[in-house]
């Protein structure tokens, strides 16, 4: 096994840490890509449509639902999960959830293949509700694994590296998946995701090894021995609470737009139900933002500026929903744009939280975020299914979707100016760059008594 202290040791961990969930999150968006087929009617015999596709018969709030479970289990999970790996470390919560995102992924294809039957949609919701538990908890471990290994180092820039092969795998998945069923069927195409999935979880495994073996070598703060309370998480500072609420409103709006966008395009401007263009232009959101997170990363450990880039996304963001609720110009400009905002508030923000949160408990701050994210997004999910309620086809439904993300971006923009105004006043923390990080970093053994408190006195948190 290689040596721990070399500097490429990081970035071998970096990168099966990365793979882990390549399976995951490619699998995440696949109801988005073959959305078409899952609300297509059973039987053409039951439709008045002429030219019509045989599908799962799934309504908009069904379809919807399929995400909405996923978020919530999500949501509640990524709790479990950073508390978990607060406590007993970064290993068995990987390898635990890792094992769950397996398995919901074989029930969601299993229950496809009883097409029309009772059991279908019911074991398409477990499969999901399975998957979510996983998807989210095992994206906190993954980033307590990158803040570990690059505290002090090219933390955003890994941050961009981890972000940018989880964004190429639901690239991969708009660019393949809706071909992939047009041509071999949409069971096929779930067997095939669930077969990632399984790549996903060696992965994880070697990650686990080259965890264990690494931490053997580095003097490292037993924080296992660090007595807090999960309620202590509340007496963080106003800027992880603002940076929380600033990634959940971001994550909403492009979520809620990804599950949709396939359908909303194919209806908007014209394109025939078989037709893989809607797909692919939703996957250049993942495209663009697969080689700009690393650039980006590279970017903020040089000249910082965190809130400051929070805030052109946003405005971003605004301008983009602007130009689908209210214009007709090509779906792909809109999708480029969005690349760019993912791209920059995915490693922006993400970087962020272990630079206001104490190493101690940053599983379970990051848990908590997940958590106001994954809910967020759920619930965005659900209202956009009920605008679409039975009237999918309808234009006017899409724009008032779309006007709800420019209500939602809108809010963005105010929670972005108000964290940059606080981090301005507590000296800039969040715009700060790698190199004045170190600096102002305390050591190991300022560290150790930072950390070390009693029953009564809580955990001392960096303000």
């Amino acid at each position: 096994m290689p040596s721990a202290t070399k500097g490429y040791y990081r970035f071998l961990i970096l990168t099966f840490n990365s793979l882990a969930l390549v399976g995951c999150y490619y699998c995440y968006d696949i109801p988005s890509t073959i959305q078409g087929i899952l609300q297509a009617p059973l039987s053409c015999n039951e439709s008045n449509i002429t030219e019509c596709t045989e599908g799962f018969g799934l309504n908009s709030v069904q379809y919807n639902q399929l995400y909405a479970i996923s978020s919530f289990s999500c949501g509640v999970s990524v709790l479990i999960a950073g508390y978990l790996v607060d406590r007993c470390g970064n290993v068995v919560g990987l390898i635990m959830f890792s094992v769950f995102a397996v398995i919901g992924t074989l029930i969601f294809a299993i229950s496809a293949l009883f097409k029309g039957a009772l059991l279908m949609f019911p074991g398409m919701l477990i499969g999901r509700l399975f998957f979510g538990s996983a998807y989210g908890s095992t994206s906190v471990i993954a980033n307590r694994m990158t803040a570990f290994w690059f505290k002090d180092k090219e933390i955003a820039l890994a941050f961009g590296f981890v972000i940018s092969s989880w964004r190429a795998a639901g690239c991969l998945n708009f660019f393949l998946s809706k071909s992939f069923a047009n041509d071999f069927g949409v069971i096929w195409t779930l067997w095939f995701g669930t077969l990632l999935v399984c790549i996903s979880f060696l992965a994880a495994i070697v990650s686990s090894a080259l965890e264990i073996h690494g931490k053997k070598q580095l003097p490292i703060i037993d924080y296992k021995l660090v007595t807090f309370r999960l309620l202590d998480v509340v007496k963080l500072s106003p800027l992880y609470w603002l940076t929380s609420a600033s990634l959940a409103l971001n994550f909403s709006i492009i979520y809620a737009f990804i599950a949709d966008s396939s359908e909303f395009i194919r209806i908007k401007y014209n394109y025939a139900a078989d037709s893989t263009a809607p797909s692919y232009y939703t996957g250049t959101v993942y495209l663009v933002a697969t080689f700009l997170s690393p650039i980006i990363g590279m970017l903020i450990d040089q000249i910082g500026r965190r809130c400051l880039l929070g805030v052109f996304s946003s405005i971003g963001s605004i301008l983009v929903f602007c130009m689908f609720a209210f214009t007709h110009f090509h779906p792909l400009i809109g999708t480029i744009l969005l690349g760019i905002i993912v791209g920059i508030t995915g490693t922006a923000l993400w970087s962020c939280l272990p630079l206001v949160v104490p190493e101690a408990i940053l599983g379970t701050a990051m848990g908590v975020s997940t958590c106001i994210v994954m809910l967020s997004i759920s619930s965005c999910n659900m209202i956009v299914g009920e605008i679409l309620q039975d009237q999918e086809q309808n234009e006017k439904r899409w724009k008032l979707v779309m006007i709800f993300l420019l209500g939602l971006s809108v809010v963005y923009l105010i929670i972005n100016i108000l964290t940059y105004i606080i981090d301005i006043k507590k000296g800039g923390v969040l715009n700060t760059t790698k190199k004045k990080t170190k600096k102002s970093r305390p050591s190991s053994e300022t560290q150790d008594a930072l950390f070390t408190n009693t029953e009564n006195e809580g955990i001392p948190l960096i303000h």
